[in-house]
C-alpha cells in the first residue's frame, strides 16, 4: 500500500463582497494498493470555508482565522499565512485519525 495525497489547494474565500473571508484548504486523500492499484480509501477534506457540500469531511476554521474584508485579510500577512499552514496540520491529523478507524 502507498498513501498518496493527491491534491492540496489553499486560499481565502468569501461567499460575497460583504461577508467574512475564511481560509479554504482542500485535501483529496487517497490510499491505493501498490500491487493492484485498487483504491483502498478516498476522502475529500475541507478546512475553513464551507461551500455547503455534503460529500466532504468539513473542519470549521478557528474564529481568529476569519477576516471581515480583504483589507483585514491583507493587513497581517503573518496571521494570514499561519492560519493556512496550521490548517494543513489539522487536516493531516484528521486524515490519520480516520485511517486508524
Amino acid at each position: 500500500m502507498r498513501p498518496c495525497c493527491c491534491a492540496l489547494t489553499s486560499s481565502y474565500l468569501a461567499a460575497g463582497a460583504s461577508t467574512d473571508y475564511y481560509p479554504s484548504v482542500v485535501v483529496d486523500a487517497e490510499l491505493t494498493d501498490s500491487k493492484s492499484q485498487a483504491t483502498l480509501y478516498r476522502e475529500a477534506y475541507h478546512y475553513g470555508y464551507n461551500n455547503g457540500s455534503k460529500d466532504v469531511v468539513h473542519i470549521k476554521a478557528t474564529a481568529d482565522c476569519k477576516f471581515k474584508d480583504i483589507e483585514a485579510l491583507t493587513a497581517n500577512i503573518d496571521k494570514t499565512r499561519t492560519c493556512l499552514t496550521a490548517s494543513v496540520d489539522i487536516l493531516v491529523k484528521q486524515i490519520v485519525a480516520d485511517l486508524k478507524k
